[in-house]
């Protein structure tokens, strides 16, 4: 019996960066918390919102959000640069962390970040 699931239900998934997500963080370490992510780790933050995310077929199948490159965003904090957050501060939420290449940052400088893709796999 086969198996398979809907753009439209993949789409609430991924879609929800593109409704729900407000800023951008490059952190020192992996966060595992808000508090961490824009707080106890945050070297750089940016403001991002719906234009920053862009839904698409996925590269193997299903559905992913490219998330926008990011750039001259002001350091804020000296330290290395190794993980990305993706925070909705309305109600404090953690939405998603991925790694960087690591890169040494000292405040006051600017900092670029690449577009990124998060992707979800139709069914196997």
């Amino acid at each position: 019996m086969g198996k398979m699931v809907a753009d439209d239900v993949l789409d609430g998934a991924v879609g929800y960066f593109e409704n729900n997500c407000n800023k951008m963080t490059i952190c020192s370490a992996e966060p595992t918390s808000y508090a961490e992510a824009t707080s106890d780790y945050m070297l750089a933050e940016v403001t991002v919102d719906a234009d920053d995310f862009a839904v698409a077929n996925g590269d193997g199948g299903g559905r992913k959000v490219t998330v926008s490159a990011q750039n001259n965003v002001e350091v804020l904090s000296t330290g290395t640069g190794t993980h990305i957050a993706l925070v909705k501060t309305s109600t404090s939420a953690l939405l998603l962390v991925t790694t960087m290449t690591s890169k040494a940052m000292v405040d006051g400088d600017y900092a670029n970040i690449p577009a990124f893709d998060f992707e979800i796999g139709d069914p196997s």
